[in-house]
């Protein structure tokens, strides 16, 4: 899978869990919960701490291609969350500027996945992390 394709892919797997009409709010909940999800699954294969710095280097990537407004957003998985952070550093963007990091989040990761174990097998585990649908949401808060 070249970057292109791994880029569509991960494009396709975000926009799954956004409710239509999301705004930037919204986005940060659904990006931050499914980022749990797959830190889960990926911390099967990696371990806690493999997992944990396998996103924070994609989330450098991230902020290193465009997206510096993510500084001081650090992974640390808490209460269906992992993105410490991230939820004050999107007031004022828009939609598509949130959605935008996020899908880059998630490509890096696949990206760094596959340099590992291969593209086949980082995509199967990203799949399998990755939530099917956009999150419950109450009181103003996905779960």
């Amino acid at each position: 899978m070249n970057a292109g394709s791994r880029a569509t892919a991960t494009g396709a797997l975000f926009g799954n869990i956004l409710p239509s009409g999301a705004g930037p709010h919204e986005i940060c909940l659904a990006a931050d919960g499914a980022f749990f999800a797959l830190l889960g699954n990926l911390a099967r294969w990696v371990g806690d701490e493999g997992a944990r710095i396998l996103m924070e280097r994609a989330l450098d990537d991230v902020r290193a291609g465009g997206h510096p407004w993510l500084a001081g957003v650090r992974v640390h998985p808490s209460d269906g969350r992992c993105l410490e952070g991230f939820a004050s550093r999107v007031e004022g963007r828009s939609a598509e500027e949130v959605s935008g990091a996020m899908e880059m989040l998630l490509t890096s990761l696949v990206s760094l996945l596959a340099k590992f174990i291969g593209n086949d097998l980082a995509t199967r585990i990203v799949i399998r992390g990755w939530p099917a649908g956009p999150p419950v949401v109450r009181n103003g808060e996905a779960g």
